[in-house]
């Protein structure tokens, strides 16, 4: 605000003109009407009843200029320092009219003291030059108070916004700091659970391999044993074989024998029978078929005696070749089971693992999360105070020289209460618009 647009206004002297023009002025003027006649054909517009409406209407661009400038306006008409100054306009016509009253009242009355009367209006007249030029110096003084206390209050004010500046870009990088190392801190962990992870997956992949090679291990013994037995069995049965050809050989040659002997028995009965007929004695007869009839007798036992023991040897080797087999079976379903559940156990720990490396990666992206949220919703906060700061700013800047602060307010307390206490209608004279 400046100090010289509040000083004590006086109204404009009226200016008088010259009705007469040279030549070269009055083409001048006519010139002048002409652009200001083709000014108004371009600005106005028909109203309905066919008259020409020359109100300036703004076009969209210039619609904020005007309502800014319509806004200062009437900031300017409705302020107080209007008041004052047409306070002040109505006390100095007030003061003038009274005056002039006097000195004309004076003139009337005593004309014959005129150098008295000059002396004691040259003296009013020098009193309030000179109280005029003391309440000027006053008004100057006061606005050069509200001046130094103005540029104060903006230099505290800017100090204050430089202090938060600072404050808030501290707050800003020691939070970005403790971010940054709360994330080193969580990829160090991770980084550490991950290797723990791995490794204990490497020992139960180990320890799987050397259970697998027991298991392969056992299954060669197992496999050796079945063979050596095999081989036993095939021995046995190379041997039993052997033993049933010596057998089968001695039956065929004491079949052979028996025939041989009954062919003799045959032989030595047809001789009998020649030799009974031929009167022979009866009893040697009977004693020799007796002994060939014990004989073929105990041959036929001995022979059924040997096809029970090949009966009995095929079924035990029928049966030996089952349980085998069956063992062989067992061992494979039993390895086999017991693969199937070392994979299930396998499968279900690194399904566990996985739910837990997920579950630690969901909170840990969930917390980021949570901290950016925050991150942003405080520098949305920062931005809206700035903002509004940034509003207070422009409005104060909009106002602060036209509306009073409230130093001016206090100290023209009384002249606000006069003021209200008799001007009307305030009018603006030295308050400037634009």
């Amino acid at each position: 605000m400046r100090a010289e647009n509040w000083g004590p206004s006086v109204l404009p002297e009226k200016k008088e003109y010259s009705t007469r023009q040279s030549s070269g002025a009055m083409r001048e003027t006519t010139r002048q009407q002409r652009a200001a006649m083709a000014a108004l054909a371009r600005t106005s517009q028909l109203a309905s009843n066919g008259e020409v409406r020359t109100v300036f209407i703004p076009t969209r661009e210039q619609m904020p200029v005007c309502a800014e400038a319509g806004e200062r306006r009437g900031n300017v008409y409705n302020s107080e320092w209007a008041l004052l100054d047409t306070l002040e306009v109505n006390l100095f016509m007030s003061e003038k009219d009274k005056r002039t009253k006097a000195a004309r009242e004076a003139a009337a009355a005593q004309r014959a003291a005129l150098d008295e009367q000059a002396v004691t209006v040259q003296q009013a007249k020098h009193a309030a030059l000179a109280a005029k030029a003391a309440e000027l110096a006053e008004a100057n003084a006061l606005a050069e108070l509200a001046k130094a206390d103005e540029k104060r209050k903006m230099a505290e004010q800017r100090e204050a916004n430089m202090r938060i500046k600072q404050e808030r870009e501290a707050m800003l990088a020691d939070a970005r700091s403790r971010r940054e190392a709360d994330l080193a801190f969580r990829r160090e962990e991770a980084a550490k659970l991950v290797a723990a992870a791995q490794a204990g997956l490497e020992a139960d992949r180990r320890a799987a391999e050397a259970k697998m090679a027991a298991l392969r291990d056992e299954a060669a013994r197992t496999l050796a044993d079945n063979a050596e037995r095999l081989a036993a069995r095939k021995a046995a049965e190379a041997q039993q074989k052997l033993d049933d050809f010596e057998t089968s050989k001695r039956m065929i040659e004491a079949r052979e024998a028996a025939e041989r002997a009954r062919d003799g028995q045959a032989a030595a009965f047809a001789a009998m029978v020649a030799a009974r007929a031929r009167g022979a004695g009866q009893k040697a007869y009977d004693d020799k078929l007796a002994r060939l009839e014990r004989e073929d007798r105990l041959v036929q036992e001995a022979l059924r005696e040997t096809e029970r023991k090949e009966a009995a040897r095929a079924a035990w080797e029928a049966q030996r070749k089952v349980q085998l087999r069956t063992d062989l079976v067992a061992g494979n379903e039993e390895i086999k089971r017991q693969k199937a559940a070392r994979l299930a156990a396998e499968a279900e720990q690194a399904a566990r693992e996985r739910a837990l490396a997920e579950a630690r990666s969901a909170a840990e992206k969930a917390e980021a999360e949570r901290a950016l949220a925050a991150a942003k919703d405080k520098v949305a906060a920062i931005k809206r105070v700035q903002a509004a700061q940034a509003d207070e700013a422009r409005i104060r800047v909009r106002t602060d020289d036209v509306f009073m602060t409230d130093t001016e307010r206090r100290l023209n307390k009384a002249l606000l209460e006069q003021a209200v206490a008799t001007v009307v209608a305030p009018k603006q004279y030295s308050v400037r618009l634009y």
